[in-house]
C-alpha cells in the first residue's frame, strides 16, 4: 500500500483512493443535479461507506474503494437511471473545477508526450495500488491499460475516462475523447483520439 494510512472504514480495502476525486465529483453532482441529489446518492450507501465519507470528505484523506465505487453505484442509480455514463461526464466537470488556476496554467505548459512519461506517477499519487501501461500510441490516439487493482466498478473506470479527456483538452488535444473499455473489478482499458 505504499505506506498510505488506513481509514477509519470496517473496510478492509487494499486499493485506497485520495478523496480529491470522488469530492469533486459530488461537487459536480451538486453543480449540476442539487444538494438533494447528493443526499439521495448518500442515503443509498452501505453504512460502512457512509461512515468512512462522513462527516466530509478530505481531498488529501485515503478511502476504501468500495466506499469510492458505493457512490458511483448511487450515481448511476440516481443520476445515471442505471446507466453507468453519468459518471463520466460528471468527472469531466470534476476534472475542469480541480485543474483551474495555476493547475490550468501548469496542465497547458505540458505536452502530450510529457502526460504519457508522468502517467503512472499520476496513478501513483491517488491510489495505492494498480500499475498503468501506455500500450499503444499513435499521433491522435493513444491506449492506456490500467490494472493490479482490486473493486473498481464501471463507473469507476467511466470516471477515469472522464478526467482523462479533460487532461488530454487542457494539454491542447482538440475534439479528445476517452472511453473506458473492458471495465473489470481488477482492470480496464482507456482509450483515447483526438484531432491532429
Amino acid at each position: 500500500m505504499d505506506g498510505a494510512p488506513r481509514g477509519t472504514s470496517e473496510y478492509t480495502s487494499i486499493v485506497q483512493q485520495k478523496g480529491s476525486g470522488i469530492r469533486g465529483t459530488l461537487r459536480a453532482v451538486e453543480e449540476i443535479h442539487g444538494e438533494r441529489t447528493v443526499a439521495a446518492i448518500m442515503a443509498r450507501l452501505p453504512p460502512e461507506a457512509r461512515r468512512s465519507l462522513q462527516p466530509m470528505i478530505l481531498a488529501s484523506a485515503w478511502y476504501p474503494i468500495e466506499s469510492i465505487a458505493a457512490v458511483h453505484v448511487g450515481i448511476r442509480d440516481v443520476v445515471g437511471k442505471g446507466s453507468w455514463s453519468a459518471a463520466h461526464d460528471l468527472a469531466m466537470t470534476a476534472a475542469r473545477h480541480d485543474f483551474t488556476g495555476i493547475h490550468a496554467a501548469f496542465m497547458r505548459a505540458l505536452t502530450l508526450d510529457a502526460v504519457w512519461s508522468r502517467i503512472a506517477d499520476a496513478w501513483g499519487h491517488y491510489h495505492t495500488q494498480g500499475r498503468v501501461h501506455l500500450a499503444d500510441r499513435a499521433p491522435t490516439s493513444a491506449r492506456v491499460i490500467i490494472d493490479q487493482v482490486e473493486g473498481f466498478n464501471e463507473g469507476l473506470w467511466n470516471a477515469v475516462a472522464g478526467r482523462s479527456q479533460v487532461l488530454l483538452e487542457l494539454v491542447g488535444a482538440r475534439g479528445a475523447i476517452a472511453e473506458a473499455h473492458r471495465p473489470s473489478p481488477t482492470s480496464a482499458q482507456i482509450d483515447m483520439e483526438w484531432l491532429s
